[in-house]
């Protein structure tokens, strides 16, 4: 739940969220490599292999990141649900987007080894926000 967002000296802007308790399940609570992989793609998010010792995915559409989506941050809830708890979300910079725009093409052509996805990117929809002015 998008709670507001904050304003810095530098004109930086940080999001400020809350969530439900989420009660993770009893025997698998950690998601796997795959279940995190498949939750992203099935959400139109390619994962990056720009980072070898982190996990990163990059929406084209939506022109955003979501970093450290590894299985500490990824839970499976006790109803199956796979949860992101505590992913790093947001725009990358020109010249990070210049690299995982020019990943993506490389996989699409053959020449890499990026995971895309083909489906249509989802619908976001955002239920509230308070910003300064």
């Amino acid at each position: 739940i998008l709670v507001g967002c904050l304003g810095d000296e530098d004109g930086g802007l940080q999001v400020v969220s809350s969530q439900p308790w989420i009660t993770a399940h009893p025997t698998l609570p950690a998601a796997t490599e795959d279940q995190i992989s498949a939750y992203f793609r099935d959400r139109s998010f390619s994962r990056s292999l720009l980072f070898p010792h982190g996990t990163l995915f990059y929406s084209v559409g939506l022109n955003l990141v979501a970093a450290d989506a590894h299985s500490g941050n990824v839970l499976v809830s006790e109803t199956g649900d796979i949860v992101p708890i505590d992913v790093v979300v947001g725009t990358p910079g020109p010249e990070l987007r210049a690299k995982l725009e020019h990943e993506i093409t490389l996989a699409a052509t053959g020449g890499g080894a990026t995971q895309t996805s083909n489906a249509a990117p989802p619908t976001i929809t955002v239920t509230a926000l308070i910003c300064p002015a």
